[in-house]
């Protein structure tokens, strides 16, 4: 099975293998389309990236056309757990790239989620219009925050930045403010978060 997949993944367009990067920096829970399409900022963490909606749409038909992700409902996208294993492999083999497809990732998720500051409804004693948004985005940012060990590791600290730092730092006060029973979770996110600090 990892052999298919790799050749998969071997035979893509550099179009196609940007997304799939992108992906595989994102965890196994549906991810939302908006996270994935081309956005107008530069840089973006690989050259190749897609710049419109049609060039996405053929890229992302390639790849659901070798099985390496698939549609779920009409707004998220599944990534095939193995393929975005050996994607990440493969960034980590070229100096630098996975850590400019982590940031772009973490660019795509600062940019999505609804920190308190743009969210907070006067008048409401505190009420917050998000949670829907940022229940869709939590697995990705667990995800993406447990690859900056990874990234690091494979030569460029700067994953640990000031972006990551204040994103980890809201996902744990929802957390705590939604009283899930995820206590290991908001303990790793916080040593991430002093780790970016640092």
């Amino acid at each position: 099975m990892a052999e298919l997949i790799r050749t998969a993944v071997d035979a893509l367009s550099a179009e196609a293998f940007a997304i799939l990067s992108l992906i595989s920096m994102f965890d196994r829970a549906p991810i939302p389309k908006y996270l994935l399409l081309p956005v107008s900022i530069a840089p973006l963490g690989i050259e190749a990236y897609p710049r419109s909606i049609v060039s996405y749409q053929v890229r992302f038909e390639e790849l659901r056309d070798s099985s390496l992700v698939t549609s779920f409902g009409e707004d998220f996208v599944l990534g095939h757990e193995l393929a975005q294993q050996l994607t990440r492999a493969k960034l980590l083999r070229v100096t630098g790239l996975a850590a400019r497809v982590f940031k772009d990732a973490l660019s795509r998720l600062c940019s999505h989620w609804n920190y308190i500051e743009r969210s907070y409804v006067f008048g409401t004693s505190g009420r917050i219009d998000r949670w829907e948004k940022c229940e869709q985005l939590y697995p990705h940012v667990l995800k993406l925050s447990s690859l900056a060990y990874e990234v690091e590791e494979a030569g460029d600290p700067s994953v640990f930045c000031a972006s990551l730092a204040k994103l980890i730092t809201e996902v744990a006060g929802w957390v705590y403010r939604l009283h899930v029973a995820f206590s290991h979770s908001v303990t790793d996110m916080r040593k991430v978060s002093a780790r970016a600090r640092a």
